[in-house]
């Protein structure tokens, strides 16, 4: 039984992973108000039933381990159940709680769990390896929500350039935006999977904080232009631009943000992300 209670509690970690994203929102949503957090605790929770796995596997029967994970199942249960908080694979994801407290219930009604029984006798041997374990599995939720598409870095990659310069003013006026407010331009491909997450993002944004002004530039024709802008549900200005431009204006690497203000930083996928918004949020 201890066996099936630590591969379950893996198996529950990594389905939670899966639905990171979801988590993320969600915690934006109903408690944070701010990405960077989201980000960090929507992969820390699965981090934490793949640790439990660990433990229940490789430490001696401990009562307060039976406890914490008893807790920590009920109060995701209560969450799911009653708020759904993790809309893809809910359904396993309740299969798999409720297999879960049944299972500890059983083990607090088996007094041998309180025995001191330990897979591995070598104490600074299970030591080390517990060790390692658990911090290969930190790394487990990132793997599976790779962590270079959420870089927590809010630096510019270059400043802008002359020919940068006048190919972004054959479609939007950049003198005129340098003495307004803060303005992001935002160079998105309806086709592509980041763009629209980073579109979605924004949106939310919007609606549960202030968010500076944003154009975005599309090269698609308008039919697609305005299905991307309606799915993920932000307000933008949009500009339909010439294909060839938009490619020397990302290097064929999209999304390609240029944020205006007194001067024009240019920023690529990984530097803008949860962090970058969240500053973009208080301006």
């Amino acid at each position: 039984m201890k066996y099936l209670l630590s591969v379950l509690f893996l198996i529950f970690g990594i389905l939670i992973s899966f639905s990171a994203e979801n988590s993320e929102q969600y915690i934006y949503i109903n408690y944070l108000k701010n990405w960077t957090f989201s980000l960090i605790i929507s992969r820390i929770i699965p981090f934490i039933f793949i640790a439990l796995s660990i433990f229940i596997l490789l430490f001696n029967s401990l009562k307060k381990l039976y406890f914490l994970s008893l807790f920590i199942v009920i109060i995701l249960l209560l969450e799911i159940c009653i708020i759904n908080t993790l809309k893809v694979q809910a359904t396993e994801i309740i299969i798999l709680s409720t297999s879960l407290l049944i299972l500890i219930f059983s083990r607090f009604l088996n007094k041998a769990y309180l025995l001191n029984v330990s897979l591995i006798k070598n104490k600074i041997l299970k030591n080390i390896l517990i060790t390692s374990l658990v911090i290969t599995s930190l790394f487990i939720p990132y793997m599976i929500s790779p962590i270079a598409n959420y870089a927590l870095i809010d630096n510019p990659k270059e400043e802008i350039n002359e020919k940068n310069i006048k190919l972004l003013n054959k479609y939007i006026r950049l003198d005129k935006l340098k003495n307004d407010s803060t303005t992001l331009v935002a160079l998105f491909s309806t086709n592509c999977f980041y763009c629209f997450n980073a579109a979605k993002r924004i949106g939310i944004t919007q609606k549960e904080n202030n968010f500076c002004k944003i154009i975005s530039v599309f090269p698609s024709n308008i039919e697609e232009i305005d299905q991307f802008i309606n799915d993920a549900n932000y307000s933008t200005n949009k500009i339909q631009c010439n294909k060839e431009d938009f490619l020397k204006l990302c290097k064929g690497r999209y999304p390609m943000y240029f944020l205006i203000k007194d001067e024009i930083s240019k920023y690529d996928a990984s530097s803008f992300q949860h962090r970058t918004i969240d500053l973009l949020s208080n301006l």
